[in-house]
């Protein structure tokens, strides 16, 4: 893997997780109104 395959695969790893921690931010919320 070259520097740019990296980049590409970092960016998009780290993206995931910001998205996985407001939708499970986003659960419990909603989980707390009931």
């Amino acid at each position: 893997m070259n520097d740019r395959q990296l980049n590409f695969v970092a960016r998009y790893y780290r993206h995931g997780v910001l998205n996985a921690n407001k939708a499970y931010r986003t659960t419990l919320e909603r989980a707390e109104r009931g």
